[in-house]
């Protein structure tokens, strides 16, 4: 068992750094998103997007020096990286306005009837499960266009 653990975490190293990377990305932006709305009162999609770049930024650069240990031509990886994070931004975005904006109500009934407890924290549940959901989609794009090779022949854009 050890061992076929040891071939799977060999094969998919990047991912499972990638994972644990994103853990702590996925710290910093629930806790500074909780921080903005819940004591700050600020917008919630204002704040999805200011606790998203700092996770984003904090991902890039322990991805860049630790994981896939790309440091060549930095700010242009940056660039593509913070780029695939927009588009996690409006996936964000876009369960916010689904489960918490147009169909609050409705969902907030479902959720009432599993549990009170849940129902109460509605909006971190939204959050939570839409970062699953982005951090899959955005491994992918990160691994094929900020994090591959450069050269002189290439662009971060444009794939073999």
């Amino acid at each position: 068992m050890f061992a076929r653990l040891q071939e799977v975490f060999a094969k998919s190293r990047s991912f499972v750094a990638y994972v644990l990377i994103g853990f702590t990305g996925l710290t910093i932006d629930v806790c500074v998103f909780i921080l903005l709305v819940r004591v700050l009162h600020v917008n919630q999609y204002f704040a999805n997007f200011i606790s998203m770049s700092a996770g984003i930024i904090n991902n890039f650069l322990l991805n860049a020096f630790f994981n896939f240990k790309k440091t060549d031509k930095l700010l242009r990886r940056f660039a593509t990286f913070y780029t695939v994070g927009l588009v996690g931004m409006a996936v964000g975005d876009a369960f916010l306005w689904v489960f918490n904006g147009a169909f609050r109500e409705f969902f907030g009934i479902i959720l009432l009837s599993i549990s009170p407890i849940i129902a109460k924290y509605q909006l971190e549940l939204v959050k939570g499960v839409s970062i699953i959901f982005i951090a899959i989609m955005q491994y992918f794009l990160n691994k094929r266009f900020s994090f591959r090779e450069i050269t002189p022949n290439n662009s971060l854009l444009v794939s073999n």
